[in-house]
C-alpha cells in the first residue's frame, strides 16, 4: 500500500508539475501573441505612414518638374522644396530598423532624384536650403557654377583650366604649341582668335552651363573656326562649331533662303555642346567625342576595333591624319589661351563681350531699317545677326526674334511703332530679354551635379518620341530594369504612374522614353564590337582610315587661312622627311628592347613603314595611303600578309531613306551593320534625314526598298497641304521631299514665293486631261509672261 500511495503521491506530483508548466507556458505564449499583435500593428503603421508620405513626395516631385517644363522656375522650386520637406517628416529609424530596407531603398531611390533635379535646374539657390543638406545626406556630389558680369575694370573671367575635362601636356602637344607660338602664321592664328574670345566666351560658356557640359569645350571652337560666325569651309561646315548641314539640322540648326542658323552664335554653341554630349555619352571619353566630331563615330569606332583600345594616345595613330592631331592641336589652343604670357604674347587684345537686346517683330524690314530705327549702324546688326544671310529679315508671316545693341530696344520701339512699312499684325516690337556681360560680380549660380548630366533640363521625366515597350517578368526590380534601359527608376514611375505603394506585377506593360543617345548605345553596343587581338587574326584596310568624304572631311577645312586645319600647316611648313625622321627616332627611342623592328620602302609612295615584332603579338601601323592591299596579322605565324582588297559582300542597292527610318532598323533589314553602312557611306553619326541615298552592300532585298513598297507610300502621302502660320514654300517643301519649283508649278505660284496662312497647296501633280489642253495651257503662260514684259 505504501508503495502504491508512493506512486500515486509520485503521479500527482508529476501531473501537478505538468498542470504548472503548462499553464506557465500559456501563460508565456499568450504574452508573446499579444507582442506580435501589437509589433505587426505598429509595422502596419510605419509602412503607411513612410508610403504615404513617399506618394505625397512623388506626387509634388511631378508637379516641379512639370512647372519647369514650362519655364515656371518659381512654382518649380517651391514644389521642389516641399517635395523634400515632405520626405524629411520621415522618421529615419523607422526606415534604418532591421526588415525595412526595401522602404529605405524606395526612400533614397526618390530623395536621390528630387536632389538632383533641384539642383540642375534650379539657379541662386540659398544656402540655408533643404536641398543642400539631402545632398550631403546622400552622399550627392555638386559643384556651384558662378555666371559673371563683366566689365572692363574687372578683367575677365578665369579660363576653365580642366577640372571637368583633362588638357594634359605631352610631346605631341608640345611640336602645336610650337607652331602657335613661334611660327608667323601660328602667331597671326592666336592674335585673331584671342581678340575673337572676348566677344564670344562669355555668352559661349553661359550656354555650356546651362547643359552642364565642360567649360573646356570652347577650345575646341576655336580650333575649328578660329571663332569666326560666318566662316565656311571648302567641305560646306558653316559657323563657330563648323556644322554640315544635315548635322546641323539634326540638332535644330535649320536653313532656306532668308538665313543659316549654323551662323547663330547662340544656335550653334547650343547645338554644339548637345552633340558632344551625345558623343561622350557613347565614348565615355572627351578626347574620343572630340575625334569623333571631328572625322565621325564610324573612323573611331573603326580606330579601337583596330587598336583593341578606347585609350585616344594609343588608337590615334589608326585614325585619319587630320584626326589624329586634332586633339593636340586643341590641347596646345588651351594651354596658349590660358597663359598667353608664358608664351611670348604680351600685348594682346580681346573684344568687349557681345551684349545685346532680343525683339520680336512681325516683318519683313532690312538691316539698314533696323539700324535706323535703334540708333545704331548696318556693320552692328550684321554682327548681331550673322544667321540672316541677305541683310533682311525672314518673309515669314510669323514672329522673327533678331538681336539689336543692348539698350536700344526702347527707342527702337517708338520708332518701329512710327514706320510706314507692313508690321502683318504687330504693330509693336516685343521685348524678349537681353545679354549682358559687366564681369566682375556673380550674376547667376548654377549647379552642376557629379554624374548626373540630361540631355534637356526642361525635359526631365517628360516623354520623347522614342518609346520602348517591356513586359515585366517574375522577380524583376525596377532598379534593374531602368539601369538596364540607361534612365533612372524614378524616370520609369513618372512615364507609368507607378507610385510607390504599387507592386510590379507579372505580365506589366510598362513605356520607357529612351533620348535619341541612349536608343543609339541601346541598339549599338561598342563594347561588344572590339575584336581580341590575341585570339582572332585582325584584317586591316590600309585605306580605310584615308578615304573621307565631304561630310567628313567638314572640320577644319575652310575657305580661308584663319579657319584652316592648323595640324596640316605644321605639316606643310617643315620639310617632311625631316619631321619623318625625328618621328622616327622618337618612337624608337620609346620601345622596349624586346621588340625587333624592320623598315620596309613602299616604291609607289617612297614612305617608310614600320613593323613591330612581339612573341605571340604583333602592332602594324601603316600609313601609305595605298589603295589595293589590306594587311593580315595572324598571333599565330607571326607574319604579314599583303592581298587584294575584296568589295564589301553583297550585291551594291541604293536605299532612300523613308520618314521614321533610323539606322539600326535599316541595317536589320538588310543584316548588315551599322558601323558598315557608316562607313559605306562616310556618316559621321548616326543621323539621317528623309531623302538620304545610302548605299547599301546586301544580298537581301527588303519590302522597304522595294518598288512596290514605294508605290504604297506615294498612294498614301498626302495630296494637298494647309499653310500654317510660320511656313514658306522652302519648309513645305522640305516636309514633302518635294522642290520648291514644283509646289510652284503645280499651284500656279508666279509673283516671288508668297502664300497665305490657309492656303491649300497640291503636293502633286495635277491630273492633266488631254495632251491638247496641256498644250494650250503652256502657251497661255508664255503669253502671259511675254505680256508682263
Amino acid at each position: 500500500m505504501k508503495k502504491i500511495f508512493m506512486n500515486y503521491k509520485s503521479f500527482f506530483y508529476n501531473l501537478s508539475f505538468v498542470i504548472v508548466l503548462i499553464t506557465f507556458v500559456n501563460f508565456l505564449n499568450g504574452c508573446t501573441s499579444s507582442e506580435v499583435v501589437d509589433v505587426n500593428e505598429e509595422r502596419i503603421k510605419d509602412s503607411v505612414n513612410v508610403y504615404t508620405h513617399l506618394d505625397r513626395a512623388f506626387d509634388l516631385y511631378q508637379k516641379a518638374l512639370n512647372y519647369n517644363n514650362k519655364f515656371q522656375d518659381a512654382d518649380a522650386k517651391n514644389a521642389f522644396e516641399k517635395s523634400l520637406k515632405t520626405l524629411s517628416e520621415i522618421n529615419s529609424k523607422v526606415l534604418n530598423e532591421p526588415g525595412n530596407s526595401a522602404w529605405k531603398e524606395d526612400y533614397n531611390e526618390l530623395a536621390k532624384s528630387i536632389t538632383q533635379d533641384f539642383l540642375i535646374t534650379q539657379q541662386n539657390i540659398p544656402d540655408n536650403n533643404i536641398v543642400f543638406k539631402f545632398a550631403e545626406k546622400l552622399g550627392i556630389e555638386f559643384e556651384r557654377l558662378n555666371e559673371y558680369t563683366q566689365s572692363e575694370q574687372s578683367g575677365y573671367e578665369p579660363l576653365p583650366d580642366g577640372k571637368d575635362l583633362p588638357l594634359i601636356k605631352n610631346s605631341v602637344v608640345e611640336e602645336y604649341i610650337d607652331f602657335f607660338s613661334k611660327t608667323d602664321r601660328g602667331k597671326s592664328f592666336i592674335d585673331k582668335t584671342m581678340y575673337r574670345s572676348g566677344k564670344f566666351f562669355p555668352l559661349m560658356r553661359k550656354i555650356l552651363r546651362h547643359y552642364g557640359a565642360p567649360e573646356e569645350l570652347i577650345y575646341l571652337s576655336i580650333q575649328e573656326s578660329g571663332l569666326n560666325p560666318t566662316i565656311v569651309s571648302r567641305a560646306g561646315a558653316v559657323g563657330l562649331w563648323q556644322f554640315m548641314p544635315a548635322t546641323g539640322y539634326a540638332y535644330g540648326l535649320y536653313q532656306d533662303e532668308w538665313r543659316d542658323d549654323r551662323r547663330d552664335f547662340e544656335k550653334a554653341t547650343d547645338a554644339g555642346a548637345r552633340h558632344l554630349i551625345d558623343l561622350f555619352k557613347t565614348y565615355d571619353d572627351w578626347y574620343l567625342a572630340f575625334a569623333a566630331y571631328n572625322a565621325g563615330p564610324g573612323r573611331v569606332n573603326s580606330a579601337i576595333r583596330k587598336s583593341g583600345s578606347k585609350d585616344f594616345w594609343v588608337l590615334r595613330n589608326y585614325l585619319p591624319g587630320e584626326t589624329k592631331n586634332y586633339v593636340p592641336s586643341i590641347l596646345a589652343l588651351s594651354f596658349i589661351f590660358r597663359n598667353p604670357e608664358m608664351y611670348g604674347f604680351t600685348d594682346l587684345e580681346l573684344a568687349k563681350p557681345i551684349s545685346f537686346d532680343r525683339a520680336n517683330i512681325k516683318s519683313s524690314i532690312t538691316f539698314q531699317q533696323i539700324a535706323d530705327l535703334s540708333g545704331s549702324d548696318l556693320e552692328t546688326i550684321r554682327e548681331l545677326n550673322p544667321e540672316l544671310t541677305n541683310d533682311v529679315t525672314p518673309n515669314y508671316n510669323s514672329i522673327y526674334q533678331i538681336r539689336i545693341p543692348h539698350g536700344t530696344f526702347k527707342t527702337f520701339s517708338e520708332n518701329y511703332k512710327n514706320a510706314s512699312f507692313e508690321k502683318n499684325g504687330l504693330s509693336s516690337p516685343e521685348f524678349a530679354g537681353s545679354e549682358q556681360f559687366d564681369f566682375g560680380q556673380v550674376a547667376a549660380t548654377k549647379f552642376k551635379v557629379r554624374g548626373y548630366m540630361p540631355n534637356d533640363i526642361r525635359k526631365i521625366g517628360m516623354i520623347t518620341d522614342n518609346n520602348v515597350k517591356y513586359t515585366v517578368k517574375d522577380n524583376d526590380k525596377l532598379s534593374v530594369i531602368a539601369i538596364d534601359n540607361g534612365v533612372r527608376a524614378t524616370d520609369v514611375r513618372l512615364w507609368n504612374n507607378l507610385t510607390y505603394g504599387r507592386l510590379l506585377l507579372k505580365g506589366m506593360m510598362l513605356n520607357i522614353y529612351l533620348s535619341e543617345n541612349e536608343k543609339n548605345i541601346k541598339e549599338y553596343n561598342l563594347d561588344g564590337s572590339l575584336e581580341n587581338k590575341e585570339t582572332k587574326d585582325v584584317t586591316e584596310n590600309t585605306n580605310s582610315g584615308n578615304t573621307n568624304t565631304s561630310e567628313n572631311n567638314s572640320n577644319n577645312e575652310t575657305s580661308s587661312d584663319e579657319g584652316t586645319s592648323f595640324f596640316d600647316k605644321i605639316t606643310k611648313g617643315k620639310n617632311s622627311k625631316t619631321t619623318e625622321t625625328q618621328t622616327k627616332k622618337t618612337e624608337t627611342s620609346e620601345k622596349k628592347n624586346t621588340k625587333k623592328e624592320t623598315t620596309t620602302k613602299q616604291t609607289n609612295k617612297e614612305t617608310k613603314k614600320e613593323t613591330k615584332k612581339e612573341t605571340k603579338k604583333e602592332d602594324v601601323s601603316d600609313d601609305s595611303g595605298s589603295d589595293n592591299t589590306v594587311k593580315t596579322v595572324s598571333t599565330n605565324t607571326e607574319t604579314m600578309k599583303k592581298e587584294t582588297v575584296k568589295k564589301p559582300a553583297g550585291k551594291e542597292q541604293v536605299y532612300t531613306v523613308q520618314e521614321g527610318d533610323i539606322l539600326s532598323t535599316i541595317a536589320s533589314s538588310y543584316s548588315v551593320k551599322i558601323s558598315e553602312i557608316q562607313e559605306w557611306n562616310g556618316l559621321e553619326s548616326d543621323v539621317i534625314y528623309v531623302g538620304q541615298k545610302l548605299k547599301i552592300y546586301s544580298d537581301k532585298k527588303t519590302e522597304s526598298g522595294s518598288t512596290k513598297n514605294s508605290k504604297t507610300k506615294e498612294e498614301k502621302a498626302p495630296k494637298t497641304y494647309t499653310v500654317k502660320e510660320g511656313d514658306n514654300l522652302q519648309k513645305i517643301a522640305d516636309k514633302f521631299n518635294l522642290k520648291v519649283s514644283q509646289l510652284k508649278l503645280w499651284n500656279d505660284i508666279e509673283d516671288g514665293d508668297h502664300i497665305i496662312i490657309g492656303q491649300v497647296l497640291k503636293l502633286t501633280e495635277p491630273e492633266k486631261k488631254t495632251t491638247k489642253k496641256q498644250t494650250t495651257t503652256k502657251k497661255e503662260k508664255v503669253r502671259k509672261k511675254k505680256g508682263k514684259n
